[in-house]
């Protein structure tokens, strides 16, 4: 495998263990439209001693990107990263489609992996049997106030350190409004 395949492959599971801990459904599309990964909302429903898990009709698309700390610049508590064109418009398509409801109810997020830059240090396997993966993880949602780009190649985006996914960030997914604002 390329090393871009691994890296594509260890943002999935980054991403895919963080969403089945909190108890989503994750699955990946089987063409590609600038959504890598699907997570979806699972519901619990207890009557008695019977219980039921069904699909709750939430989910979220994202778009994942992994890199490693030196293609990335850290400045003023925000990571600034350079991303195609065509991914970034297709962020701001989907945030206009879904918050001007124009045809789309599932909102498109961008979630950068971010592994340190010796591949050697990605994953390591402890002594103990503890798997261990290094990096971490930012999301970024487009503002209503963000426009589609006319770059030809990038388009800068400025992520927000504190936008890291993590189990708290996961327990919100479904709660955008609270997370964006």
């Amino acid at each position: 495998m390329t090393e871009d395949h691994i890296k594509e492959q260890l943002s999935l599971q980054y991403i895919g263990a963080l969403a089945s801990r909190m108890g989503y459904r994750t699955d990946r599309p089987f063409t590609d439209y600038g959504v890598d990964l699907m997570i979806e909302r699972i519901e619990r429903v207890q009557k008695g001693e019977q219980v039921r898990y069904f699909s709750s009709g939430q989910s979220v698309d994202v778009q994942l990107k992994c890199t490693t700390e030196k293609q990335i610049i850290r400045k003023d508590q925000r990571i600034i990263y350079d991303l195609k064109v065509k991914n970034y418009n297709d962020l701001i398509l989907r945030q206009q489609a879904t918050t001007k409801g124009l045809g789309s109810y599932i909102p498109l997020l961008l979630m950068v992996v971010i592994l340190p830059d010796n591949p050697e240090k990605w994953i390591k396997m402890k002594a103990n049997g503890n798997l261990l993966i290094r990096g971490n993880a930012y999301w970024f949602y487009p503002g209503e106030t963000m426009t589609l780009s006319e770059n030809t190649s990038t388009q800068r985006i400025y992520i927000p350190v504190q936008n890291q996914v993590d189990l708290n960030f996961m327990g919100d997914l479904f709660n955008l409004e609270k997370v964006t604002k």
